[in-house]
């Protein structure tokens, strides 16, 4: 969470995907830790599967993007 406020601080325009993704994380573990078998078999495996693999995907560009920047 605290990359996304500091993208919003340098003023990127893509921060909020990335506050979306830790406030999903966020009620991902809230829910693991309020009932962490059925929490975590049946609502966290295939929805955290999908958010690492967006998460790596926007990292992947976001890397890219800063490389071309820095010349």
């Amino acid at each position: 969470m605290q990359i996304a406020l500091n993208l919003k601080n340098a003023k990127q325009k893509d921060w909020a995907l990335m506050f979306i993704f830790s406030i999903v994380f966020l009620i991902l573990g809230v829910l693991i830790i309020l009932d962490p078998i059925v929490g975590f078999f049946e609502i966290t495996l295939p929805v955290i599967g999908t958010c690492i693999a967006i998460y790596e995907i926007i990292n992947i560009i976001e890397t890219a993007y800063v490389l071309k920047k820095m010349g």
